[in-house]
C-alpha cells in the first residue's frame, strides 16, 4: 500500500491517505449479467421509450441470452446482455439504427458515469471511389483515412478486385463533425490529380445541410435560424451525395471475427 502525495487539496488522517491495491482477481470468479452492459445514445429528438427500442432491436440483434433495456440518464439508455458474446456481436454489427436515428454504444467498464457527450464515435465503411486504374493500395487507404478521420481497418480484398469499383475501409467517425464528402489526391506517379469520393455505408439521417450525423436539416438551429431571417433558405449541399448504394461484400462477418483492436481499446470510441 501506497500513501496519497502531500500536495492533496484535502487534509487526510494517515489512515485515510492509504492507497489499497486491488487486482480484481478472485478464486472463484463469478461473470453475471451485469457485467455486460453497453450504454446507448440514440441521435433523435424524440423522446424514446426503452421497451420501444427492446421491441425492434430483439428482432435485429443476433443474441444467444435475452437482455434488457432500461433508462440510464440525460435521455440515454442501458442494455443489459446474458453474455459477453452478444454484447460482442452488437458491437461489431455497428452501425445501428431506431427509427432511423443512429444508435451510438459504449462499454461502460471502469467508468463512474458516461455523460452524453462522451457517445461520439461510431465505426462505418466507407467507400473510396474514383481511384485511378492501378493506384490502389494499402498506403493509399489509410493516407485518405488519415486526412478525415482514424483507421479501424483496410478490407484488403478491395484493393485487388477489379469488378467493386471503390476501396473499401473501415473507420472511427465523431458523429459532431461534418463527414468528408471526399478529397484531392495528387498522384505523382501518374502526374495527376484526382478527386476522390467517399460514401458512408449505413448510414441514414443527417444534416444535408452540414453534414453532420447528429442532426438533420430540419432539426438544424443554424439552418432554421438563417431561413427564418433571409427570403432564400441555405443550400443542401449534402443532400444524397454521402450515402452509399448499397453495402459492399466487404463488411467483416462479425460471426466469425473479434472485435477490432482500436475498439476493443477505446471503449467510449475516444481518441485522446
Amino acid at each position: 500500500m501506497n500513501t496519497l502525495p502531500d500536495n492533496q487539496s484535502i487534509q487526510l488522517t494517515e489512515v485515510e491517505a492509504l492507497i489499497h491495491d486491488f487486482d480484481h482477481v478472485s478464486i472463484h470468479p463469478e461473470l453475471q449479467a451485469h457485467s455486460f452492459r453497453l450504454v446507448v445514445k440514440i441521435l433523435s429528438p424524440k423522446t424514446l421509450k426503452a421497451d420501444w427500442i427492446h421491441k425492434v432491436m430483439k428482432d435485429a440483434w443476433i443474441v444467444r441470452c435475452p437482455f434488457s433495456i432500461s433508462e440510464y440518464h440525460s435521455g440515454m439508455l442501458l442494455v443489459r446482455f446474458g453474455c459477453e458474446g452478444d454484447r460482442r456481436r452488437v458491437m461489431e454489427g455497428q452501425p445501428w439504427h431506431f427509427d432511423p436515428s443512429l444508435m451510438i454504444f459504449a462499454i461502460p467498464n471502469g467508468f463512474d458515469t458516461i455523460l452524453p457527450n462522451q457517445l461520439r464515435f461510431i465505426p462505418l465503411c466507407v467507400q473510396v471511389h474514383l481511384v485511378p486504374f492501378g493506384s490502389r493500395s494499402y498506403s493509399l487507404a489509410q493516407f485518405v483515412v488519415d486526412t478525415i478521420c482514424d483507421l479501424i481497418e483496410v478490407h484488403l480484398a478491395s484493393l485487388y478486385d477489379a469488378i467493386t469499383p471503390f476501396m473499401c475501409v473501415r473507420v472511427l467517425l465523431d458523429t459532431t463533425k461534418p463527414l468528408h464528402r471526399g478529397m484531392n489526391v495528387h498522384f505523382r506517379k501518374l502526374s495527376i490529380t484526382k478527386w476522390l469520393k467517399l460514401l458512408y455505408e449505413g448510414i441514414q439521417n443527417y444534416c444535408y445541410h452540414y453534414g453532420k450525423l447528429d442532426h438533420t436539416f430540419n432539426k438544424c438551429e443554424k439552418f432554421l435560424h438563417h431561413s427564418d431571417n433571409h427570403p432564400f433558405p441555405l443550400s443542401l449541399s449534402y443532400k444524397d451525395a454521402l450515402r452509399a448504394p448499397a453495402k459492399s461484400v466487404y463488411k467483416k462477418a462479425f460471426l466469425s471475427c473479434p472485435l477490432p483492436s482500436l475498439l476493443r481499446n477505446n471503449q467510449l470510441y475516444q481518441m485522446l
